[in-house]
C-alpha cells in the first residue's frame, strides 16, 4: 500500500508532467522510437549522475552558489556523456545530434539537482532514478504514438496496413505538443491534479529566503 501511494504520489508531482519541465528532449526526440529510447537513456543518466554529485557536495556549495553549481555540473556530466556517446554509440550520436547537448540546460535536471541539494544522496538518487525512469516510460509511450500514427512504421519498421491512413501532422512539432498534452492530461486527471498552482508553489520556495530577523522582502 504504501509503495502504491509512493508511486502515485511520484506521478502527481512529476515536474515532467505537471509544470512540463523538459519538453526541448520530448519533443525533439519523440518522432521515432528509436530516438526516444536513446534520449531517455542519456536523459536518465545525467539525471542521475548529477543528483548524485550534487548530494555529495552539498555541504561545500555556498547557498549564493547553488545555481551556478547546478549548472557547472549538469553541463560537466553532459558533456562526458555526450562523448561517451560519440565514441561507443555513433547511431545514437548521430539521431540525437545537438540535443544531447541541450541536456546540459534541461529543467528537469536541474529542478531534481536543486532539490538534491537539501536530500541525503541515497533519497536524491532513488527519487531522480524513478523520476528519469517515469519520464522515459512517457517519452516512449508519446513516441510509439507519433511514430505510428504520424510515419506508419514502428521504430523504423514499416507498417503497410498504415500507409493510407497515416497523419503527418504527428511527426511535426505540433503533433509533438498534441502527444504530449495528451499524456499529461491522462496522468493528471488520474491522479486527481487539476490545478499545478501548489506544485509551482512548492518548487519556488526554495528561491525565497527570509532574512535573518524572519523578515521577508527588502527594506522600505
Amino acid at each position: 500500500m504504501t509503495e502504491k501511494r509512493s508511486l502515485q504520489s511520484l506521478i502527481a508531482d512529476n515536474p515532467a508532467m505537471v509544470m512540463l519541465l523538459g519538453l526541448c528532449p520530448a519533443v525533439a526526440a519523440t518522432s521515432d522510437v528509436r530516438a526516444a529510447l536513446g534520449m531517455s537513456a542519456l536523459l536518465l543518466i545525467i539525471l542521475v549522475l548529477t543528483t548524485g554529485i550534487l548530494s555529495v557536495l552539498q555541504k561545500l556549495i555556498p547557498q549564493q552558489a547553488t545555481i551556478p553549481a547546478v549548472f557547472l555540473i549538469a553541463a560537466g556530466v553532459t558533456s562526458v556523456i555526450e562523448l561517451l556517446a560519440h565514441a561507443l554509440f555513433p547511431s545514437v550520436y548521430q539521431l540525437l545530434g545537438i540535443y544531447i547537448s541541450v541536456l546540459s540546460v534541461d529543467l528537469l535536471v536541474f529542478a531534481f539537482g536543486r532539490e538534491a541539494l537539501s536530500q541525503k544522496t541515497d533519497k536524491a538518487l532513488g527519487v531522480s532514478l524513478k523520476c528519469g525512469l517515469l519520464f522515459a516510460l512517457i517519452l516512449l509511450s508519446v513516441a510509439a504514438l507519433r511514430e505510428v500514427l504520424g510515419a506508419g512504421s514502428f521504430a523504423g519498421v514499416e507498417i503497410a496496413a498504415l500507409n493510407d491512413v497515416r497523419i503527418p501532422v504527428f511527426i511535426q512539432s505540433a503533433g509533438g505538443f498534441m502527444a504530449l498534452a495528451c499524456a499529461a492530461a491522462v496522468l493528471n486527471h488520474k491522479n486527481g491534479k487539476t490545478n499545478v498552482t501548489a506544485w509551482f508553489s512548492k518548487w519556488t520556495e526554495s528561491f525565497t529566503e527570509e532574512s535573518p530577523d524572519g523578515e521577508e522582502g527588502s527594506e522600505s
